[in-house]
């Protein structure tokens, strides 16, 4: 964590948190644990299933079912980990009503435009502090790959985007590009030019940047957090090189633009290696000195997600304590709600995988046997 996130004034006691939702809100859990400098969980909001009393009573903290049963008196902020109406929950209805309780939220995505600009005009009517969080830009390789792109802006010129991802973490997607290229506007998305297999291919044009999306546009309607064959992949091609988040949770690498020199009768000069691109390896990883990728599943869920929800409420915090609204974020997160919705409706219905699939895991070890078995 930065000297940056970690200023604070000492006068301020830990924030009474209320943790509203208690599955995903887990990782939130996880975060408020390792952070008691900052926060203290306080109480869960749930409707009261034996996963949602079981978190309650190992924190000895109240389990409340309705947003009645909450007080500003009794805490600080609540972190909403509840779908919004958007896919069919009550989150931000329950957002909007902690906020007109003076308790700043931090709320998880996706919502609606029309969601989004209820929650601004809340948030600004009792000045109460509130933010979406999209997530995935905080996990460190992706944190790695927007700070990577917005470098190489200044490098050089960006021609060309390559995107693939899948629909359950298109919103944090757009986000992400968001924040690595400054201004999506003005986005321009084709219909569905074909189906490759699981994916959909969009064409799209941001600002004067031509860019591909292969969108798995899938979901099994009884566990839609699996099936996705990638959550985000995606290559930045310049006019010198392509750099590229391999994904979500692993390298990022940078490509230099091949280029082999020619001699003075004008042949290419193919073994020069004097050349300076010939001392350069053709893929370069940008992840960092101990970085940390390559992980392990075990680690992703333990180390990489609860570092990245870390990042994010540290920063909330902060805005918490200064009572800052922070309007420049509400608006980019507006207009990044509003580019994700124009990619959903340009990307039509999402097909349901109504056939359960069993999931096998093939290995590099597996794949270096089958190799072996050509032989």
């Amino acid at each position: 964590m930065t000297d940056t996130l970690m200023k604070s004034s000492d006068s301020v006691q830990p924030l009474r948190v209320l943790l509203c939702g208690a599955a995903f809100g887990e990782v939130y859990l996880k975060a408020i644990e390792r952070l008691p400098q900052y926060f203290q969980l306080a109480g869960v909001m749930a409707r009261g299933s034996e996963h949602s009393r079981k978190i309650a009573q190992a924190h000895q903290v109240p389990l409340v079912t309705s947003v009645d049963e909450v007080s500003k008196a009794d805490f600080d902020l609540a972190c909403v980990v509840i779908k919004s109406g958007v896919v069919g929950g009550p989150g931000t209805k329950i957002s909007c009503a902690l906020m007109e309780k003076e308790i700043p939220v931090i709320q998880e995505y996706p919502l609606h435009c029309d969601e989004v600009v209820q929650c601004i005009k809340t948030s600004n009517q009792f000045k109460t502090p509130w933010v979406m969080n999209s997530f995935y830009p905080d996990v460190a390789p992706v944190r790695r790959f927007i700070e990577a792109v917005q470098g190489l802006r200044k490098l050089s010129d960006i021609c060309a985007i390559n995107i693939e991802t899948s629909i359950q973490v298109m919103y944090p997607l757009i986000d992400i590009l968001m924040q690595s290229l400054g201004n999506l506007r003005p986005w321009r998305f084709s219909e569905v030019l074909f189906q490759n297999g699981p994916f959909s291919v969009i064409s799209a044009r941001f600002g004067t940047i031509p860019v591909v999306f292969h969108i798995q546009n899938q979901i099994h309607p009884d566990d839609p957090d699996n099936y996705m064959h990638v959550l985000h992949r995606i290559s930045v091609t310049s006019e010198d090189g392509t750099l590229t988040l391999n994904d979500t949770h692993g390298d990022v690498t940078w490509s230099p633009r091949a280029h082999v020199p020619r001699n003075e009768q004008g042949y290419l000069d193919l073994f020069n290696d004097d050349y300076p691109q010939m001392k350069e390896k053709v893929l370069q990883s940008l992840t960092g000195e101990g970085g940390d990728s390559p992980v392990r599943y075990a680690e992703v869920f333990s180390q990489l997600l609860p570092e990245a929800m870390e990042k994010v409420l540290t920063r909330f915090y902060h805005q918490v304590v200064r009572g800052d609204l922070n309007r420049p974020l509400q608006q980019r997160l507006l207009t990044t709600c509003q580019c994700w919705q124009a990619l959903n409706e340009a990307l039509g219905p999402t097909e349901v995988i109504s056939q359960e699939r069993p999931y096998r895991l093939i290995t590099a070890r597996h794949l270096e046997e089958a190799i072996d078995d050509l032989q």
